[in-house]
């Protein structure tokens, strides 16, 4: 097994800044998930993990929520420099103990829907839990079938038998009940000028999923 050094598997963790001052504790945890462990795309890890995966962690951190990583193989995911390291295997999810799940892109090309990441994804669906995803985690929703019949956001329409009756609604962020997407994240926009990431954007409408509006009763 490959050992990597400690200050490696503490990079991303660095990254995250402290809660803002004034910002209330959130009440839960958010997994985040590592789709696939093999680096397919190096030249694109690091700029996604530190502006992808890491942009998404500090943002639920300074919200109040913890932030767990997870993966198939559960064994560090990087570069020789920096990396990110899984908490637990996807295998071993709880779904329960979670309040929402983040699929970021991080620059993978491989298609593939891992076994463990499909059950976490109908698991969490079927509970009514929060997803959000980008870019090629849109992908992974998609093969899971918990978009069929929704409104989602991909780089162009997605073709497949699990996907029936789903609505391409473009490649900015969009709704459709608990399930997230985003189709543009920083290696996109880093390769055309004329793409905007989405990154900061849909980690601030999963917030907002799990802070609603609070009922403000006016005094008669």
């Amino acid at each position: 097994m490959k050992r990597w050094p400690v200050v490696l598997l503490l990079a991303l963790a660095a990254s995250s800044s402290p809660r803002a001052a004034g910002v209330p504790e959130a009440s839960g945890k958010v997994l985040l998930i590592i789709r696939d462990a093999k680096v397919t795309a190096p030249a694109a890890l690091e700029l996604m993990i530190t502006k992808e995966a890491g942009v998404m962690k500090a943002m639920l951190e300074d919200a109040g929520y913890g932030v767990e990583i997870a993966s198939p193989t559960g064994e560090p995911w990087g570069t020789a420099t920096l990396a990110l390291k899984p908490d637990r295997k996807l295998s071993e999810v709880d779904v329960a103990a979670y309040v929402a799940f983040v699929i970021p892109c991080l620059g993978i090309e491989s298609e593939a829907l891992h076994p463990d990441l499909a059950a976490v994804i109908t698991a969490a669906v079927a509970k009514g839990k929060p997803v959000a995803a980008q870019n090629g985690g849109v992908l992974m929703l998609a093969k899971a079938g918990v978009l069929s019949g929704k409104h989602y956001s991909a780089q162009v329409p997605l073709h497949l038998p699990e996907l029936e009756g789903g609505i391409h609604s473009g490649r900015d962020i969009v709704k459709d009940g608990g399930i997230l997407t985003s189709g543009t994240c920083p290696w996109m926009a880093r390769e055309d000028p004329n793409t905007v990431d989405g990154t900061s954007k849909l980690t601030a409408a999963l917030i907002a999923e799990l802070r609603p509006p609070t009922l403000h009763i006016q005094n008669q």
